[in-house]
């Protein structure tokens, strides 16, 4: 088993976490906006043919190849994934809800990749990052209770 890799404060690894932040957040609001117009396994096919566009050409001039073999078909089911059943559930989430809504429940996605990193015994868990994970889940939890309660969830139509 791998074991996990210390600490990186590489600036561009923290700025390519903020870039992908802002592309997840603007994925969140342009599917909420084109949601309305096609059905969400439409989208979520759009979604996986410019994707596999987008990446066939880096993969296929790659001039040797980083991925085993062995790998390649848990990196295609994962994609498969992402790309459809993901974006699907996406988009039928958000034909009931606001693009806030949706944004601020993807915000825990990275916590509980964390989680799921230390189960698979590629991350440990430290006081921080527990910290951290109680604060963001209670504080996605208030504010959707908050919003439960006050009867102020109105899906859009």
């Amino acid at each position: 088993m791998p074991s996990p890799t210390k600490h990186n404060s590489d600036p561009w690894a923290i700025i390519a976490a903020c870039l992908a932040a802002i592309l997840a957040g603007t994925m969140v609001v342009g599917t909420r906006f084109v949601i309305t117009q096609i059905d969400p396994f439409t989208l979520a096919i759009f979604r996986l043919g410019i994707a596999t566009l987008c990446l066939l050409p880096g993969a296929y001039w790659t001039p040797s190849p980083r991925i085993t073999r062995r790998d390649l078909a848990a990196i295609i089911a994962l994609g498969i994934m992402f790309f459809s059943f993901f974006s699907a559930g996406l988009g039928f989430a958000l034909q009931s809800t606001t693009a806030a809504r949706g944004g601020l429940i993807m915000a825990v996605v990275p916590i509980l990749t964390v989680f799921v990193a230390r189960w698979l015994g590629h991350e440990h868990l430290t006081p921080k990052k527990i910290l951290g994970a109680t604060l963001s889940f209670s504080g996605v939890g208030a504010v959707m209770a908050t919003d439960v309660l006050s009867n102020k969830v109105t899906p859009r139509k």
